[in-house]
């Protein structure tokens, strides 16, 4: 089966791949640039209470929702 073949059956289109390019793009740099925030965080003036739980929790949101709810069960 040829690259043709299998965009014809994964019903792609010119827009429908592009837009699947950027959303692989974005998403591989979200997870590099994840490595450095700690560090980055830490250069703004961030204090460990911040940093901790980024280092903690493998995604942003993750991490908010971690620190939300040993907020609320303090």
């Amino acid at each position: 089966m040829n690259l043709k073949g299998v965009a014809e059956f994964l019903a792609l289109r010119h827009n429908t791949s592009l837009l699947l390019v950027a959303l692989l793009l974005a998403g591989t740099g979200e997870r590099l640039w994840l490595g450095f925030a700690p560090k980055y965080i830490e250069t703004l003036g961030g204090s460990i209470l911040i940093i901790g739980p980024l280092r903690r929790a493998p995604n942003p949101a993750r991490c908010a929702l971690r620190v939300t709810w040993w907020l609320a069960h303090r």
